[in-house]
Protein backbone atom coordinates (compact mmCIF):
# COMPACT_ATOMS: atom_id res chain seq x y z
CA UNK A 1 0.00 0.00 0.00
CA UNK A 2 1.35 3.89 -1.01
CA UNK A 3 2.06 6.11 1.84
CA UNK A 4 2.88 9.27 0.96
CA UNK A 5 3.99 10.36 4.12
CA UNK A 6 6.27 7.35 4.79
CA UNK A 7 7.83 7.86 1.25
CA UNK A 8 8.50 11.52 2.26
CA UNK A 9 10.04 10.10 5.86
CA UNK A 10 12.31 8.03 4.04
CA UNK A 11 13.10 10.34 1.35
CA UNK A 12 14.07 13.08 4.08
CA UNK A 13 15.77 10.13 5.76
CA UNK A 14 17.89 9.19 3.24
CA UNK A 15 18.88 12.68 2.57
CA UNK A 16 19.82 13.26 6.24
CA UNK A 17 21.61 10.08 6.14
CA UNK A 18 24.02 11.19 3.06
CA UNK A 19 25.30 14.01 4.95
CA UNK A 20 25.70 12.58 8.65
CA UNK A 21 26.89 9.03 7.44
CA UNK A 22 25.43 8.04 10.69
CA UNK A 23 24.83 4.08 10.34
CA UNK A 24 22.89 3.97 13.89
CA UNK A 25 20.50 6.99 12.80
CA UNK A 26 19.83 5.66 9.56
CA UNK A 27 18.72 2.17 11.41
CA UNK A 28 16.19 3.45 13.98
CA UNK A 29 14.94 6.28 11.49
CA UNK A 30 14.25 2.87 8.72
CA UNK A 31 12.79 0.61 11.40
CA UNK A 32 10.24 3.21 12.59
CA UNK A 33 9.47 4.20 8.65
CA UNK A 34 8.92 0.39 7.50
CA UNK A 35 7.13 -0.73 11.14
CA UNK A 36 3.91 -1.49 9.29
CA UNK A 37 5.93 -4.10 6.96
CA UNK A 38 6.49 -7.84 7.30
CA UNK A 39 9.84 -8.70 9.07
CA UNK A 40 10.30 -11.24 6.85
CA UNK A 41 10.25 -7.89 3.68
CA UNK A 42 11.55 -5.26 6.07
CA UNK A 43 14.18 -7.05 6.82
CA UNK A 44 15.08 -7.90 3.05
CA UNK A 45 14.90 -4.39 2.56
CA UNK A 46 17.07 -3.09 5.32
CA UNK A 47 20.00 -5.92 3.73
CA UNK A 48 18.84 -3.72 0.01
CA UNK A 49 19.60 -0.24 1.89
CA UNK A 50 22.88 -1.92 3.87
CA UNK A 51 24.23 -1.39 0.45
CA UNK A 52 24.37 2.13 0.42
CA UNK A 53 26.75 1.96 3.85
CA UNK A 54 30.07 1.76 4.08
CA UNK A 55 31.59 -1.81 5.14
CA UNK A 56 33.24 -0.37 8.10
CA UNK A 57 29.87 0.36 9.27
CA UNK A 58 27.58 -2.07 7.31
CA UNK A 59 27.69 -4.84 10.48
CA UNK A 60 26.76 -2.20 13.09
CA UNK A 61 23.91 -0.62 10.94
CA UNK A 62 22.53 -4.28 10.43
CA UNK A 63 23.01 -5.32 14.09
CA UNK A 64 21.03 -2.23 15.21
CA UNK A 65 17.90 -3.42 12.45
CA UNK A 66 18.21 -6.72 14.16
CA UNK A 67 17.95 -5.39 17.49
CA UNK A 68 14.49 -3.46 16.68
CA UNK A 69 13.08 -6.18 15.21
CA UNK A 70 13.38 -8.51 18.10
CA UNK A 71 12.07 -5.60 20.74
CA UNK A 72 9.12 -4.87 18.35
CA UNK A 73 8.32 -8.74 18.95
CA UNK A 74 8.74 -9.08 22.47
CA UNK A 75 6.14 -5.90 22.64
Amino acid sequence: MYQPGKCRQLCETLRVFGKKRNSVYLAMRLNFILENIRDEKRTAMLKDFSIMIPEAERKLFLRTCKMFVLKKRIF
